[in-house]
């Protein structure tokens, strides 16, 4: 019965941390779309998701936190993007 406990208790624990790591992934999401967003200007999304994915190589950064950097930064200067300040 203990054995049965202890393997129940490990299965929930696994399944909270994977739950908690899927609504922080949700959450970095909605942040690239509105990097995404802030770097498009009106042109195409891909093109502002290329141009995110390269600035995250050029800085060696995840995108999440390349999003995240732009986000701020459109944030700061009052919804101007300003990406090619690093």
């Amino acid at each position: 019965a203990l054995l049965i406990a202890r393997q129940s208790f490990e299965a929930r624990k696994l399944l909270a941390s994977e739950i908690s790591s899927l609504r922080l992934r949700v959450a970095e999401r909605q942040t690239i779309v509105r990097a995404v967003e802030a770097l498009s200007k009106g042109a195409e999304d891909g093109r502002a998701y290329a141009q995110l994915r390269s600035l995250a190589m050029s800085w060696q950064i995840s995108v999440e936190e390349a999003a995240r950097r732009i986000v701020a930064m459109t944030e700061e200067e009052g919804g101007d993007d300003q990406s090619h300040r690093a």
